[in-house]
């Protein structure tokens, strides 16, 4: 990756400024500021849920050993601003850098002409034997092929989600209508159905695990019966050897 010196040692920014330049990166600026409309405009303030195309003031200029790629600022993403169409900046290229900005965070967000709005970072290639030839842009059909292609495609709210959701429970009330009466009916059947193979499982499962049960307690009390005895026996064991013990002793405090 190359440094912020060897970029601009190398020129690959056009009308740059060194106050852009950065350890191993350089910061794009905000040269033209194009409204949903399709109208330029030198500042424009992108409401919630709203988007705007922005074109760098700069120009890049890529060898063909070199490739670039752009990413969204730091800044603007945790103010809720998405980058689209960002990327690979192809070897060889030469041109300005554009993207479409959507303000996804609940209040607006002005942007301006020189403001800071993408960071690209360039790669010197090992091999370029099979690298393509990329496009040289001229700058006025650019910026004009950008403002048809936004003109009349995109409301100033892109992604106006009360819009979309009065438009689908509109079009959808009655056919939701009768969706929520199908899965009232499907749900009251599974339920019953539910309920029947609950008992049946509950049955099939308790009869056979009271029946176990059963045969354990009776092995267990058989067992108790059968300690039982033989503890018995064994007090009566030790009894008799009391006996005989006590006997012999006595025969002893006769002699």
């Amino acid at each position: 990756m190359l440094t912020g010196k060897q970029i601009d040692a190398r020129k690959i920014i056009q009308h740059g400024d060194e106050n852009c330049y950065r350890k191993t990166s350089y910061d794009l600026r905000a040269g033209k500021i194009i409204k949903p409309d399709g109208e330029e405009a030198t500042s424009y303030t992108v409401p919630p849920q709203g988007l705007v195309e922005i074109i760098s003031k700069e120009r890049i200029i890529l060898p063909d050993n070199i490739s670039g790629f752009a990413t969204v600022k730091t800044g603007l993403s945790t103010n809720g601003m998405l980058a689209l169409n960002i990327g690979i900046i192809d070897p060889g290229y030469e041109g300005p850098i554009s993207s479409f900005l959507l303000n996804f965070s609940k209040v607006p967000f002005r942007l301006a002409e020189g403001d800071v709005f993408l960071r690209t970072h360039y790669v010197a290639l090992d091999d370029t034997q099979n690298v393509a030839e990329s496009k040289r842009a001229d700058d006025t059909a650019y910026i004009n092929e950008k403002k048809q292609k936004i003109a009349g495609r995109f409301g100033n709210t892109f992604l106006n989600v009360d819009e979309i959701a009065d438009g689908l429970v509109k079009g959808y009330t009655m056919k939701a209508l009768g969706f929520v009466a199908g899965v009232a009916f499907i749900v009251t059947f599974a339920s019953l159905l539910a309920n029947y193979s609950m008992v049946t499982f509950m049955r099939s499962w308790v009869e056979p695990r009271t029946s176990v049960e059963q045969q354990i307690s009776e092995k267990l009390k058989a067992d108790l019966k059968i300690r039982d005895a033989e503890i018995d026996e064994m007090r009566t064991e030790i009894r008799e050897m009391k006996l005989r013990n006590m006997a012999v002793a006595n025969g002893r405090a006769d002699k």
